[in-house]
């Protein structure tokens, strides 16, 4: 009788938690299907906090073109790059699981991709001083892409409907000139900045289908 006791209570406690489970899973289910605007507020603020880590990438990799240290400190940058990758990945994850979707169909996704290929300016480039030639010119792209991820941000928001590339597209044109001009003649590897250049263009034109790719 004791051991039927012990067996009843052991069938028990499997029941609790089985139930308790289902009940946890319908709870989350209910909220989704009932609480008005749910699912919306969640993929917005997952997407807002996806712009914002690729904001802090894009930074991280214009400091190792910017700082002429670079060389010298390798580590430290690379790991400031690593850990924002690290934060993307983990916030463009949910919003994948949170949209049920393709990642190839997000553009946070796509903006990443052109990110690291504009990223390997930094590697295929073996003189890392020809940078001086055009730090001002990108320390201004740096910053108009900046403030393109927070028109992003707007626009998820529905602070805004546009995202204004002119700035952006004004700073890559000047760069491109002064490759034409000074960089092309002075570097030794003056493919790897026409590369650079074009992942750039490719990143305005995703964000101008920004809004349209919501």
């Amino acid at each position: 009788m004791i051991l039927n006791g012990a067996h009843l209570t052991w069938q028990h406690e499997v029941h609790f938690i089985v139930w308790g489970g289902a009940i946890a899973v319908g709870l989350v289910f209910l909220q989704w299907l009932l609480i008005p605007g749910f699912r919306v507020r969640a993929v917005r603020s997952c997407r807002i906090k996806t712009l914002h880590a690729l904001d802090g990438m894009s930074q991280a990799l214009f400091v190792c073109l910017t700082n002429t240290d670079y060389k010298e400190d390798l580590y430290v940058f690379e790991r400031r790059i690593h850990v924002q990758k690290t934060k993307y990945f983990s916030r463009v994850y949910r919003l994948i699981r949170l949209k049920n979707c393709h990642s190839e169909h997000l553009p946070e996704v796509r903006l990443f991709n052109l990110l690291m290929e504009c990223a390997q300016l930094r590697r295929r480039v073996s003189d890392h001083t020809i940078f001086s030639l055009c730090r001002n010119e990108l320390l201004a792209i740096a910053k108009a892409m900046s403030q393109i991820f927070c028109n992003m941000k707007w626009v998820i928001q529905q602070k805004s409907e546009v995202i204004d590339t002119e700035i952006l597209n004004e700073q890559i044109n000047q760069l491109e000139n002064l490759f034409y001009s000074v960089i092309n003649v002075a570097s030794r590897e003056p493919l790897a900045f026409l590369l650079f250049i074009a992942g750039l263009h490719a990143f305005c034109e995703e964000a101008n289908d920004f809004c349209r790719a919501l």
